[in-house]
């Protein structure tokens, strides 16, 4: 099999103002498909034992970028997009690793970053993530189950009616993605101790 994609990019910048920026660009993303680690021979011809097709994302992304305050605050911000058709699932079992790529995602959030440094020597530093990930169609077959390894395993070609409803598979349309919580964030304090000819001392927390 062969599997390949073109990848263009676009992007546009606005200054606003000597010290805001905006900006937006548009990607198209690709990974490739590829094929199971592990084929056992009593699967048969089990369709997930064949070549999984190429990921492909479409990527939209708005950016603001400013100095404020005589340049004391940097913020930042961020809002994104990005659609995924098809979408890869990929699962280990036992020493196998296998993928499917039948269905498609969507991804969006907003980000927010600052630094701050009110006084000489403190600054303040952090972010703060909104990020809604969903699948937007999909059926998976649970991963300790897909690679059925007992003698006469049925098939998933076959009619749904022969074929236990453990191996059948799930809809998992509406499930988040794994790894991309809600909300995130962090917030940090530096302090700067100047010594001199001896240097600098960094108290971060």
């Amino acid at each position: 099999d062969t599997f390949q994609g073109t990848t263009p990019m676009g992007a546009v910048d606005w200054q606003v103002t000597d010290t805001s920026t905006l900006g937006f660009t548009v990607t198209r993303g690709f990974k490739s498909g590829g094929f199971p680690t592990v084929v056992d021979p009593r699967l048969g011809s089990n369709t997930l034992d064949k070549p999984y097709d190429s990921e492909f994302t479409m990527e939209y992304e708005l950016t603001s970028k400013n100095e404020l305050w005589d340049g004391r605050l940097r913020l930042n911000g961020t809002a994104f997009w990005t659609e995924y058709d098809p979408f890869q699932v990929c699962q280990f079992n036992g020493p196998s690793y296998l993928c499917n790529s039948n269905g498609s995602a969507t991804i969006r959030g907003i980000e927010l970053e600052y630094i701050l440094t009110p006084m000489e020597g403190l600054q303040f530093n952090g972010f703060f993530n909104w990020l809604d990930s969903r699948i937007n169609n999909m059926q998976l077959v649970d991963p300790t189950i897909r690679g059925c390894q007992q003698p006469g395993c049925p098939s998933l070609e076959q009619p749904p009616a022969s074929v236990p409803g453990s191996i059948l598979p799930v809809d998992v349309s509406g499930n988040k993605l794994t790894r991309s919580p809600n909300w995130a964030g962090s917030f940090g304090v530096q302090y700067e101790f100047d010594f001199g000819r001896w240097g600098f001392f960094t108290e971060e927390t």
